[in-house]
């Protein structure tokens, strides 16, 4: 089961750890590249840099066939 995470923000990272930890395929999704390779450092997921309000971003991150998305970036307007 994929799961697509826009933010890895400290509750992203968070929520991709605990589902990691379950078995699920997980795609992190952030603008930062730090923020990113931070993520890499401790978990086995997949990371995308890019802007989860760009539709390219997403089909990247193979939203079309995940099972479901969380919006948890700094922006609450970009989670709706």
């Amino acid at each position: 089961m994929r799961i697509v995470i826009g933010g890895a923000s400290e509750e992203g990272i968070h929520l991709a750890t605990a589902l990691a930890a379950r078995g699920l395929d997980i795609v992190l999704v952030d603008r930062s590249p730090r923020a990113l390779a931070q993520a890499e450092e401790h978990l086995d997921v997949m990371t995308l840099v890019g802007d989860v309000t760009h539709r390219s971003v997403l089909d990247k991150a193979g939203v079309a066939r995940a099972h479901g998305f969380v919006g948890l970036t700094d922006s609450d307007a970009a989670n709706v």
